[in-house]
């Protein structure tokens, strides 16, 4: 049985998901968080996802350099394709984590931050052209 095949529309869908539910993260947490002053109790817990922010998002933008270069030596349509979700799926970890932190907190630097890497990964590992 052969897998299915992923087609330059699905993979739009794809990329329009990841980015539709990231801005419907950063969108609640904006609702959450107006009027609302930061809560104290949360500020070590802040701390340690800032860290972890850090971190992932190193980690999402080295991952862009590998999932390109795979990409760009890749010969089968259908593995580039999978190889541009995949990418795309690392890079919103940054924005998901930066929407928490932003619910947590009310800054909303950590999510800006995070939603540029993913749109970084939509341009750096692009919807293959030749499928």
């Amino acid at each position: 049985m052969q897998p299915h095949s992923v087609s330059n529309d699905s993979l739009k869908t794809i990329r329009f998901a990841l980015a539709g539910g990231v801005f419907a993260l950063g969108a609640v947490a904006f609702f959450m968080t107006w009027r609302q002053p930061a809560n104290p109790d949360t500020a070590e817990i802040v701390g340690i996802l800032v860290r972890v922010f850090v971190i992932v998002s190193g980690g999402s933008l080295a991952s862009l350099v590998a999932f390109r270069a795979l990409q760009s030596r890749e010969r089968d349509a259908e593995r580039r394709g999978r190889l541009s979700v995949a990418a795309w799926a690392m890079a919103e970890v940054p924005a998901l984590i930066g929407g928490v932190i932003y619910m947590m907190s009310g800054t909303a630097l950590y999510y800006a931050v995070g939603f540029a890497i993913l749109f970084a990964a939509f341009a750096t590992v692009p919807i293959p052209e030749d499928r």
